[in-house]
C-alpha cells in the first residue's frame, strides 16, 4: 500500500531526483482503489513532492473481479493471452 512510510519516503526521493532533471513537469504516483481514506492518510503522511493526486477507480475490479473473469482476464504479466482473451471476448458483452 503506498501509505507505508517506506512507500512514502521512496515516492517522495523518486520524484525529488527526477524533478531535479524536469522540473518542468508535474509529478504523482496513481493510487488503486483498494488503498482505503487517502485523503485522510494523507493528512499523517504528506507527500510534499507531490502535484497532484491521482487514485484509480478500477472498475474492473469491483463486485469481486467479476469483469476480468466474464472475459477471461488473468493479468499474466509476461503474455499476450488476457490481452488476446479481451479481444476475443469484448464485443460479446458489450
Amino acid at each position: 500500500m503506498f501509505s507505508n512510510p517506506k512507500s512514502l519516503d521512496w515516492m517522495n526521493k523518486t520524484v525529488e531526483i527526477v524533478r531535479s532533471k524536469y522540473p518542468e513537469l508535474p509529478y504523482t504516483f496513481s493510487f488503486d482503489y483498494k488503498e482505503k481514506d487517502v485523503a485522510e492518510k494523507l493528512k499523517n503522511n504528506p507527500l510534499p513532492h507531490f502535484d497532484l493526486l491521482e487514485q484509480h477507480l478500477w472498475m474492473v475490479s469491483l463486485n469481486g473481479g467479476e469483469f476480468n473473469k466474464t472475459m477471461g482476464y488473468n493479468w499474466h504479466r509476461f503474455s499476450n493471452e488476457s490481452y488476446l482473451s479481451l479481444i476475443e471476448n469484448g464485443e460479446k458483452l458489450y
